[in-house]
Parts: C-alpha cells; sequence; structure tokens
C-alpha cells in the first residue's frame, strides 16, 4: 500500500484515510501529513538603480541569485517582464535568462541598461523558479537623457549648424598679415553637463579657442576661430569637427584666400652718393612712387624709425585707391 503526495500548493495538507476488511472485521484509521516549504531562493537585493544614462549608452550591474537548498534548483526569467512597457524599447538585457543555481550556491546575473528614450524605465523583473509557487521580483530603475544644445555660427543673422551636413565658414579674400575671425556659440540647454572637444589637421595659420571644455547646465562658451596667414595662403573646404562627448557631431567647412597686395614701386634701392658734410646741410630728397595696382584700395604704412640723418615720411593709415 503507497500513498502518492503532489501537492500543488504551500503549507500543510492532511488526508484521512479508512482501511477495511470486511470478512475479517478489521479496519483502521490513517492520518496522512504532508508539509510543503519554498525553496530559500533569493536575490543578493531586490533593487536595481541605473540613474541618468545618456541614450544608447549602456551600463552593466550584476545581482547575485543565492540558493540556500542543499539541491541544485532550475529558473528562467519573464521575457515579458524584461521587454517592459511597449515604450521602452529594446532597453535591457539579462544574462543569463535561464539556468540552474547550484546547491548552497550562487549564480552571477548580469543586468544590462541601454536606455533608447529619453524617459523614466521602471522594470519589475520576474525570476519563475522551479518548485517555487511564486516567482522572485527584481525592481530596475533608470532614466533616458539626451544632452539638450545648441550650435549656432554667430553671422547676420546667425546660423544654426545642423550634425547631418557640414556649416560653411567663408573668410573671402584678403590681404596677408589680416586677422579674420568667426564666433561659434555653444549653448547647453539641458539638465546635464556635457565636455566638447575639436578635431581637424593641422593649420599653423588656424586656431580654435577653446578646443576643449566643459559646459555646465544652463550656460554656454563662445568660441573663436582665427585666421591668420602671413604668406600666400588658401583655404579649401578646410575641415574642422566639433564633438559632444557622447553625442553628435558638427563639422565646418572653412574657405579663405589670402593675397599679397598690388602693389608696385618705382625702385627699390634708392643711393644717394658721396655727400658733404656740413654745419647746415641741404637735404637731399629721392622720390618714392607706390601704385596701387590692385583692385580695391590699400592702406600703407611703415615701421620706419625717424633717424638724424634720414627720414622717411609716410603719413600713419594713408590710403591709396586703385589705378585707373
Amino acid at each position: 500500500m503507497v500513498f502518492e503526495y503532489t501537492p500543488e500548493t504551500v503549507g500543510e495538507h492532511e488526508s484521512k484515510w479508512l482501511f477495511r476488511i470486511p470478512s475479517e472485521k478489521i479496519q483502521q484509521q490513517f492520518l496522512v501529513i504532508g508539509k510543503v516549504d519554498e525553496p530559500n531562493i533569493m536575490f543578493e537585493h531586490g533593487k536595481v538603480k541605473f540613474g541618468p544614462l545618456l541614450i544608447n549608452g549602456h551600463n552593466t550591474e550584476t545581482v547575485k541569485l543565492i540558493n540556500q537548498e542543499h539541491i541544485p534548483f532550475a529558473f528562467n526569467f519573464s521575457k515579458e517582464s524584461v521587454r517592459g512597457s511597449s515604450d521602452y524599447g529594446d532597453s535591457l538585457q539579462v544574462n543569463p535568462m535561464s539556468g540552474v543555481v547550484p546547491a548552497l550556491g550562487d549564480l552571477p546575473i548580469e543586468i544590462t541598461f541601454m536606455p533608447k528614450y529619453e524617459l523614466t524605465y521602471n522594470y519589475n523583473l520576474l525570476c519563475n523558479i522551479k518548485r517555487k509557487a511564486r516567482p522572485l521580483l527584481l525592481n530596475i530603475k533608470g532614466e533616458g537623457y539626451k544632452i539638450h544644445h545648441s550650435v549656432k555660427l554667430m553671422e547676420l543673422p546667425p546660423v544654426e549648424a545642423q550634425s547631418t551636413q557640414p556649416t560653411n565658414i567663408n573668410f573671402g579674400d584678403f590681404f596677408i598679415n589680416e586677422k579674420k575671425s568667426k564666433t561659434i556659440v555653444l549653448t547647453n540647454n539641458g539638465e546635464f553637463n556635457f565636455d566638447f572637444v575639436w578635431k581637424r589637421a593641422v593649420n599653423k595659420y588656424v586656431t580654435i579657442t577653446p578646443e576643449t571644455g566643459s559646459i555646465k547646465t544652463g550656460s554656454e562658451v563662445q568660441i573663436e576661430i582665427n585666421y591668420l596667414p602671413i604668406a600666400e595662403h588658401e583655404l579649401k573646404n578646410y575641415k574642422a569637427t566639433l564633438s559632444i562627448v557622447s553625442g553628435p557631431r558638427y563639422e565646418f567647412m572653412l574657405n579663405a584666400k589670402a593675397r599679397r597686395p598690388g602693389v608696385k614701386l618705382n625702385q627699390s634701392v634708392f643711393d644717394f652718393g658721396p655727400c658733404f658734410v656740413t654745419s647746415n646741410p641741404t637735404p637731399i630728397k629721392k622720390m618714392l612712387y607706390i601704385t596701387n595696382v590692385d583692385k580695391q584700395a590699400l592702406t600703407i604704412e611703415t615701421n620706419f624709425e625717424k633717424k638724424p640723418f634720414l627720414d622717411f615720411q609716410v603719413t600713419p593709415g594713408e590710403v591709396i585707391m586703385p589705378t585707373p
């Protein structure tokens, strides 16, 4: 005679039986008692808080699944609970999704958070344990955010730079030793600080200030792009890239042409020859003729300092108009 006990609920169970042999006038009562305890399996802790994380970034935390029983137990996570709300997208991964927890041991579970949208995430992961009536619950919280900012080239009117296409900066045609500048304003409109960095090929005539930095929330930084050629030089689609760390990139294409002014001198050497030294000398004069053969007006200056024996009279800032 065998009694088989297959409980479906946790707790104590009783069953009364009466055994009879009528021909022998024998009867015997039996009381069958059974008790069911849930397996002592638990998570190391019941909550994981990832905090704010940049969209498309990722962060991983490890939680141990602990088995305090003397036999191993199989487990599996509910796929629906890992998927969470339909608004979350594929923003959470659990590894492994199923397996066996060894007897009197533990198994590390990796939880990876990869926010796809800018919102607050709240998951309640359900982990089903074999022979356990109710699943284990693991709460996961996180927040996805993106960098809110603007990049403007300060022209008239200002030009809003786009990460999807290059922004052209044209310094125009001008003479060497002239300095041309453009200003770019980078503004942080979001709730989190972010860093930026410029990347470009080396060019000794182009400077960007600052090339790296950090912008606090609600503030802005003015970036100066300066071009100061001291020889004839041409910028042709010179690329400078502004990268927001963990964010978008903005390409700027610089164009310019620096040339020498069109000036013609009647001569470049003046020989005054032998001169008598007298107490009251008569000045000997030579004429320098400067002809503007350029298409635009020119301004002339000199760094000559007057000497007791030599003078070179040039009005500072004197303008020479183009020759007709």
